[in-house]
């Protein structure tokens, strides 16, 4: 049974905007939706479709829709989803024996580490995937819509014995910091998590070759390894149809990519790329690499109106030492955004050092999360404040002046996520 909810979960007033939520996209409201959506693939409903498809008990889709005067005013896209996480204990390792005990409690007691969360944005990318809001809303108003929403989906999945252990709200970029600190309001802990690894991809590059030539000696002399190094790998485009033949061999390769993360937020089953390929066409990437006829390693990406999301990955680690294929698939990434013409490219989190070295600069992200429980909201607010984003060794791999412009892109990119 739910706990009794804090006030951030009570019913809004009538003169605000009507908040609904849905299991299946709402057509009704499928005009409306795509003029706030814009062009980003995560509240694109073909790709939401396909999600919704994922037919994993595990995982599910979840909508919601303001709507005022017949306007929609808000939309908004939630993931239901196991949570695995390291024992919490670790995140307070060298604090007080109380502190160690809590955390103790609360990983036995809830089971965090396999409970069903409920994640406003993408359990599959980073970034602010979660909702969007017309101008003629402000932040108060939206996070109160937002709020609105998961209280009616949280009391729907209460209704059928499926209860939610925890809300979770990701990724806000730092000029969406105001936002935020409008939810920290009202019930929720803010923390930062690992940074967002964010390339700007210039205009001048109009071929691989052009991006070398930007990096200084040091790093273009490394990048040129790679490629050395990886020569024997044999790189090809995949089809739909070649993504359902080989998906047996990708998921074996995705399962060491999975295993071999510190932090889970569910995982996505791969039965739907081969749907995906084929109702995104050319804004679904898949690249296949291979050691004579054996892959060994696999990539995905998502055209996102002027950027790209480094998407679904997979690697045999057994040769990726002696192949550097992590490392190659990298720069694969590089080549697919300048011959796209993305302006940015979304490395997601992990491996930040090595993402640096390819010209990806840290970007911190803040999530917010709640428990149902005021008890147990009280103490994930004492466990979180010692979550801390991993540090690591931050590399300039460009010329100066190269880095400059790198630096003037990044900023504006930035500010395009401000929210008033």
């Amino acid at each position: 049974m739910v706990s009794t909810p804090s006030p951030v979960l009570q019913p809004m007033a009538g003169s605000n905007p009507a908040v609904e939520v849905f299991s299946e996209f709402p057509e009704e409201f499928h005009s409306g939706w795509n003029k706030l959506a814009g062009d980003s693939v995560f509240f694109n409903p073909v790709f939401l479709r396909c999600l919704e498809h994922m037919r994993d008990e595990s995982f599910s889709v979840r909508y919601m829709v303001a709507h005022k005067s017949g306007n929609v005013m808000m939309i908004g896209v939630f993931h239901v989803t196991g949570f695995k996480a390291p024992d919490l204990e670790t995140n307070v390792r060298g604090k007080s024996g109380f502190m160690r005990a809590m955390a103790t409690s609360l990983v036995r007691k809830d089971a965090l580490r396999k409970a069903r969360i409920l994640i406003s944005g993408s359990a599959f990318a980073t970034g602010e995937h979660g909702f969007r809001y017309a101008k003629e809303l402000d932040a108060s108003m939206a996070a109160a819509c937002l709020n609105e929403a998961i209280r009616l989906i949280m009391l729907q999945e209460s209704e059928a014995n499926a209860r939610i252990s925890a809300v979770l709200i990701k990724d806000f970029f730092p000029e969406s910091r105001r936002f935020a600190e409008i939810l920290s309001g009202t019930g929720y802990t803010s923390f930062t998590v690992d940074h967002n690894m964010v390339m700007p991809v210039l205009p001048e590059w109009k071929t691989f070759e052009d991006y070398l030539a930007s990096m200084n000696t040091k790093f273009r002399t490394k990048a040129k390894g790679v490629m050395k190094k990886s020569g024997n790998l044999r790189v090809t485009s995949a089809t739909a149809k070649d993504i359902l033949d080989n998906l047996p061999r990708m998921k074996l390769l995705f399962d060491e990519v999975v295993s071999n993360a510190a932090f889970s937020l569910g995982k996505m089953n791969l039965d739907i790329l081969p749907e995906m390929k084929e109702r995104l066409g050319a804004g679904f990437r898949c690249l296949f690499l291979y050691r004579d006829d054996t892959r060994v390693g696999f990539l995905t990406s998502l055209k996102c109106g002027p950027h790209m999301e480094a998407f679904v990955v997979g690697i045999d680690y057994s040769c990726n030492r002696e192949l550097a294929v992590y490392n190659r698939m990298l720069l694969e990434y590089v080549k697919i955004a300048i011959e796209e013409r993305c302006q940015t490219i979304f490395f997601s989190r992990t491996a930040s050092e090595i993402k640096s070295t390819v010209g990806a600069l840290p970007v911190e992200m803040i999530c917010l999360i709640r428990h149902p429980s005021g008890m147990k909201n009280a103490l994930l607010r004492v466990l979180f404040s010692y979550v801390k984003a991993s540090s690591f060794e931050q590399r300039y791999p460009y010329l100066q002046a190269t880095e400059e412009r790198i630096n003037r892109q990044m900023e504006s990119f930035l500010q395009s996520f401000h929210k008033e």
